[in-house]
């Protein structure tokens, strides 16, 4: 497993990739969850939040939105380690159903995907819904949960898409940042493009100088002001 220290005593690990990443957040005897992945990789994902440490409980997951590709596995970590689970308000009626609505193409490709009947696969991706604890507005400090951490709001692929920003120096950012082609930053699918640009403007208003993203690579800095400053000319 890949892991990132802050330099302030937090770690984050990744605990799954491939389709999806998983993350967690750990702090002393804290830990915090970012997403879940998928069903299917349910077994691989227990597995290895216990192998971090069997004494240390996750105390919270964070869900960076709905989607079923990052809370198939909510309504189980719930009842198995009896967590706060934290959503954005505006996706709290979605993770409660289990649903997930499909976002609207953002490049050529996925456009024509949607256009072509995408939206109607949305039923195909319906999940075991779990209520929230906590609904998150624009802002939510993380210390009384034991982290020098907060959630912003960072909206664009999802309307409630949220970032975890560490210590001010790494953002785990969901799919407000797409980091599998090389070079690009643009999530396949997206909202509210406009949105998501001024998302990518609140992340560089930070320190952070890493943003782990839901799918691929590690983003830098560099690469995402490159990016924003080309989007923000065309919008």
């Amino acid at each position: 497993m890949k892991r990132w220290e802050t330099g302030g005593g937090h770690v984050i690990h990744q605990l799954m990739g491939g389709v999806g990443n998983v993350y967690a957040l750990r702090h002393g005897e804290d830990m915090l969850l970012v997403d879940t992945g998928r069903i299917y990789g349910w077994k691989t994902l227990f597995s290895r939040i216990e192998g971090l440490d069997r004494k240390v409980r996750p105390k919270a997951l964070v869900l960076t939105h709905s989607h079923f590709d990052h809370a198939e596995n909510a309504a189980r970590l719930k009842m198995f380690y009896q967590l706060k689970l934290i959503v954005h308000r505006s996706e709290r009626h979605y993770l409660a159903a289990g649903d997930s609505p499909l976002p609207a193409g953002a490049i050529l490709p996925t456009r024509w995907i949607m256009r072509l009947g995408g939206r109607l696969a949305g039923p195909l991706f319906r999940y075991t819904g779990v209520p929230a604890d906590i609904a998150v507005d624009e802002r939510l400090d993380l210390r009384p949960l034991g982290f020098d951490a907060q959630i912003l709001h960072t909206p664009g692929h999802t309307r409630g898409s949220m970032s975890v920003i560490v210590e001010d120096r790494v953002a785990l950012v969901g799919d407000t940042l797409f980091g599998v082609l090389p070079g690009s930053v643009l999530p396949p699918y997206a909202d509210d493009i406009p949105a998501m640009v001024a998302s990518w403007r609140r992340l560089l208003e930070t320190p952070c100088e890493r943003f782990l993203p839901g799918h691929g690579r590690e983003i830098t800095r560099a690469l995402l002001e490159k990016r924003y400053a080309h989007y923000a000319r065309r919008i």
